[in-house]
């Protein structure tokens, strides 16, 4: 059966970004969510020419760039998948699946580097003028009763109100 996770986002503007992107599946056990995914892989692809900008299974916590952003952010579990990485603008595919067919509940979380370098206090020193302006996500809706439904979630930062477009 095909059954992997699959998010998209969209990158406007006319400089690269960078992002910050995680895969949470032990982290979300550790929070008491039942039935996390064990060890998840996170692949993000080009669209509509879905070639592979980034495939990870863990992350490294060695990595210095790590170092810029707080605990809170950053994966409680070598087995969860994140990674910083730089984009042009255009679109693209989030894919998530287990490693060795594992299954279970998963969730993917994307930040713009800027966005975090702001909340740590850390005035980036070349920021994007590229904004990170969509969302999506495609799964299998079961039912309520057999916790099969699909959750999302989004955070808005800042003190002004916004407009959204919510759409399902």
């Amino acid at each position: 059966t095909n059954q992997h996770m699959v998010g998209g986002f969209a990158i406007t503007g006319s400089q690269q970004i960078k992002l910050f992107i995680k895969c949470n599946g032990p982290t979300l056990s550790s929070l008491g969510v039942p039935g996390a995914i064990a060890n998840p892989k996170l692949t993000i692809k080009t669209f509509p020419a879905a070639e592979v900008i980034l495939s990870i299974d863990n992350w490294d916590s060695s990595n210095s760039e790590w170092n810029e952003i707080t605990d809170s952010y950053k994966p409680t579990s070598a087995n969860d998948a994140a990674a910083f990485i730089t984009v042009n603008p255009g679109l693209f595919t989030t894919e998530v699946e287990g490693v060795s067919g594992v299954t279970g509940v998963g969730q993917i979380e994307i930040y713009t580097y800027d966005e975090l370098s702001k909340k740590e206090g850390v005035v980036s020193t070349n920021p994007s003028s590229s904004k990170l302006i969509n969302l999506s996500a495609l799964g299998f809706v079961g039912n309520r009763a057999t916790n099969q439904h699909m959750v999302g979630g989004f955070a808005i930062t800042g003190s002004d109100q916004v407009k959204l477009l919510i759409k399902c």
